[in-house]
């Protein structure tokens, strides 16, 4: 039976989640033969001014945006997770205390190009010209577990010697899996994403 003035707990629960991520860049640039025209005084707003756009009187072409478009700058992908967990807090001794849990993750990953995605072709198909989807799909297990010791009562200055462990993991996201190119105005270059990404397993101590 359970000996008085030591507690015993348990505890457990679940979650489920599920993230849509839909992606559609639009780049606009002005070509070489369009930027003629300088900046008089360094005054973007007149630089850019829409008088200076569309077809001159002689019906000469001013100035222009080109797109810049391609199936890479539109991307799509979805995340589900399925996760539990079972914790037990109990004292063996009234100095010593034991916790102990696992976690449990089911996680499903897939990120593509969208136009890829919608025709439905196959990792292995010669279309997709090498653009890999991402996919994970992982079962994790992730044990933890404290250990406390009341080396003395003193309720002013109390003495504890703890040990703790736990693992977890570090999943690549959404934006990280998908085989997609964007600008990226700090690095001041071009990013892509690597479908070949995986989790990172950690030990915390």
């Amino acid at each position: 039976g359970e000996r008085a003035g030591l507690s015993r707990k348990i505890k457990f629960g679940g979650a489920w989640q599920e993230l849509i991520r839909k992606a559609d860049q639009h780049f606009y640039a002005l070509p070489p033969n369009a930027t003629s025209l300088t900046i008089d005084n360094n005054d973007l707003t007149a630089y850019l001014s829409i008088d200076n756009f569309g077809f001159a009187d002689d019906g000469s072409i001013k100035r222009y945006y080109w797109q810049l478009a391609g199936p890479e700058h539109n991307t799509i992908g979805f995340s589900n997770t399925l996760a539990g967990f079972v914790m037990t807090d109990f004292a063996l001794t009234p100095s010593l205390r034991v916790s102990a849990g696992l976690r449990v993750e089911d996680v499903h990953l897939h990120t593509d190009i969208s136009d890829l995605y919608d025709r439905q072709l196959s990792v292995n198909d010669d279309r997709r010209l090498g653009i890999k989807p991402g996919l994970r799909d992982d079962f994790f297990w992730l044990p933890s577990a404290s250990i406390k010791y009341q080396l003395n009562k003193d309720e002013l200055a109390p003495v504890n010697l703890r040990f703790n462990y736990s693992q977890t993991i570090a999943l690549p996201s959404l934006r990280e899996l998908t085989p997609y190119r964007i600008y990226d105005y700090t690095l001041l270059g071009v990013v892509t994403g690597n479908a070949d990404l995986i989790p990172v397993n950690i030990d915390n101590w």
